[in-house]
């Protein structure tokens, strides 16, 4: 099994409760794939638990971990060249689509990124961000800078940090026992964007959309939707966007901006695919599972529900 997210973990502890001998790899040095992301964000620190829960259920299945390995055809062989194991489940997932800014990486341009590469934290971003697509991912992405240094250590949210957020107050005799909620304190300015037109955050799940929609309202996130991203320049980020007064009419818009993260959708991580094939593997041998099958809207849930399908089939 290649690629230790849930649908890895989960489709490895499967396999092996079945009777396989089963090796899982992955190339961070710790399991987690997407839910390592995840974690890192504010208010979905329970997906920490979640991990260590898949993990600790693959590892007393007598799953074979390997970490920090980058595979490739050849480590799935054996000395002689021939394919090294029966079946080999490719649950490598997705990684983030990139978007081509004219002007990228030009003098005193913004810097771009992925946003992986943000919330894991392997770039500074500075104090003006703007965020490029505003689905799920991008909602996070643009709460997680706001929120900024409300909690930079990563810890947990308590009870009581909970409370003051949302104005709660359990010693209070106001009707509700409702109080002010705490004022935010941002970390960053952020601008949260979007191509189609219509309010950002209608898309989200209807029973914590309301949160993510109170949340970037709370942190101060210019939201800009129906926008055309024009480049960069020294100036920022150029687009065009409705005009305020006139929705049929699009106007030139400039945010001075220090970052742009990229958060536009993703794409199955299929690369081995063909190499494992070329390298002696038969083709039903090898199966894509998970976001590697399908990318549509990261959705741990039907990656892990696909993954016990692949393997009780």
């Amino acid at each position: 099994v290649v690629g230790a997210g849930p649908a890895g973990l989960t489709a490895a502890e499967r396999a092996a409760r079945f009777g396989h001998e089963v090796t899982l790899f992955d190339r961070h040095a710790e399991p987690g794939g997407q839910f390592r992301l995840a974690r890192r964000i504010p208010g979905k620190e329970e997906f920490g638990p979640a991990l260590e829960h898949l993990a600790a259920r693959a590892a007393a299945s007598g799953v074979t971990l390997v970490t920090g390995e980058e595979v490739s055809a050849q480590t799935l062989l054996t000395d002689d060249g021939r394919p090294g194991y029966d079946e080999v489940l490719l649950t490598t997932g997705v990684r983030p689509r990139p978007v081509a800014l004219p002007g990228a990486g030009e003098p005193g341009a913004p810097a771009v990124h992925a946003y992986d590469d943000v919330v894991l934290g392997h770039v500074d971003v500075g104090p003006r961000v703007a965020v490029i697509g505003a689905g799920g991912v991008g909602v996070d992405v643009a709460e997680a800078l706001a929120a900024g240094t409300e909690r930079p250590d990563g810890t947990p949210e308590t009870q009581e940090h909970w409370r003051a957020r949302w104005g709660v107050a359990l010693t209070s005799q106001t009707p509700g026992q409702l109080a002010k909620p705490a004022a935010a304190h941002p970390g960053r300015e952020v601008h949260l964007l979007q191509r189609s037109p219509g309010p950002i955050g209608v898309r989200l799940r209807p029973t914590t959309g309301w949160v993510h929609r109170a949340e970037l309202r709370r942190h101060g996130v210019h939201l800009h939707s129906g926008v055309t991203y024009e480049g960069l320049g020294p100036d920022g980020l150029r687009v065009t966007a409705p005009s305020p007064e006139d929705p049929e009419t699009r106007v030139p818009l400039t945010l001075d901006v220090t970052d742009v993260v990229v958060c536009a959708g993703q794409e199955s991580e299929t690369d081995l695919v063909e190499d494992l094939v070329a390298a002696g593997y038969a083709p039903e041998a090898v199966r894509l599972i998970g976001g590697a099958a399908e990318a549509r809207e990261l959705d741990a849930y039907r990656a892990m529900d696909h993954a016990v399908r692949a393997v009780q089939g």
